[in-house]
This record gives structure tokens, sequence and C-alpha cells, in this order.
């Protein structure tokens, strides 16, 4: 039901709801699929798809099955950064749902594998995006606004990137400024875990 006055722009519009259609299908379907190996017989990235299943229930005690699961896909591969960025996120949806007993050394250990993920692969639009989070749970929302821009110029598609600059400029009072990325965090990831 469009015109095509423009075939770039919709070539473009359809390839991004395709993409962030399938994306967050794949990423359940693998998770689902580590979970159901048995523990002795799992790999780093099975351990890093395993914490991803706890992730998502986003309970205290999941998070924490989690933060363990990264921890051993990190000691497994130091090298792979997905497990610091799933280390990362363990700690910040521990503060944001206020399931974290101590705040300031998770917004610490958060930021330290955030960073790590990025210093491990620069080119990882996820790892940018988990950096600009943890920036914006410790109220550094410009330096979020940084990281979550970088991670969308790697991928413009990410909707997590989209919510978190939304977010970060909510944070900082600037509201409006907000609503084209939360609009488009919404329009690209419909079924993502943390919509």
């Amino acid at each position: 039901d469009r015109e095509f006055t423009d075939i770039f722009t919709v070539q473009y519009e359809l390839t991004a709801t395709i993409v962030g259609a399938l994306e967050p299908e794949l990423g359940k379907a693998e998770r689902e699929r580590a979970k159901a190996k048995r523990p002795e017989n799992l790999d780093a990235w099975d351990l890093y798809q395993r914490g991803l299943w706890h992730l998502y229930h986003y309970t205290k005690d999941d998070l924490e099955q989690a933060r363990d699961l990264f921890r051993q896909a990190t000691q497994t591969d130091s090298g792979l950064g997905a497990a610091f960025s799933g280390l990362a996120e363990s700690y910040y949806f521990s503060l944001v749902y206020g399931h974290s007993d101590t705040p300031e050394p998770d917004r610490e250990d958060a930021l330290k594998a955030a960073r790590t993920a990025v210093a491990l692969d620069g080119e990882d639009a996820a790892a940018h995006c988990t950096l600009g989070r943890t920036h914006y749970v410790r109220r550094e929302h410009e330096q979020a606004i940084t990281e979550l821009q970088r991670a969308l110029d790697l991928n413009p598609n990410l909707s997590w990137a989209h919510y978190g600059v939304g977010a970060a400029f909510v944070f900082s009072h600037r509201a409006q400024e907000a609503l084209p990325y939360l609009e488009a965090a919404v329009k690209l990831g419909p079924r993502d875990p943390n919509m």
C-alpha cells in the first residue's frame, strides 16, 4: 500500500521491518536450544545463550543465574564479547528492576563488563548499546547517548539502541527528542523481549 516515489526508501523500510521481526525470534530459538542441553556439555556460546534465557525472565533469581552463566562463559572464552555484554545486562536489569542489594558496586561491575565487551569488539553494535544503557543507569546521560548513537551507526535496525537513546533523552529531561527513537524501537522490535 505504498506509492513508489522512492523505491529505495520502501526497500529500506521493508528490510528493517523484516530484520526487526526475525532477529528476536532467532535469538529466542537459540536460547531454547541452549537451555535444553545438559550443563556439563555447554561451551562458552551455550553458557551465554543459557544466560540469556535466564536474563529475559527478569526475576532476581534468574538474573543471578544469568550472571553466573555469563561469568562462566567469560572464563571459558575470555574473548567472547557477547558474554561480557550479557554480564553487564544482568547488572543493568537488576538495577532497573530494583533487585540489586548493592547498587553502586553493581553499576561499577556493569560498566567494567560493558567496557570489556566494547574493547573486545568495537564494531559490535550490541556491545555499544549495552555500554550506553550502562551509562544511563549510572546517570551519565550524554555518555549514554554517544554510545547508543554509535550502536545505531553500526546497526540502524537495533531496536534496543533506539530505545536506549530515547530513554537517555527522557532521563535527561529531553522527552520531545526521545519520541522518534522510542517510536522506532517499537516499530523495529514489537516482539523484542525487552519491549
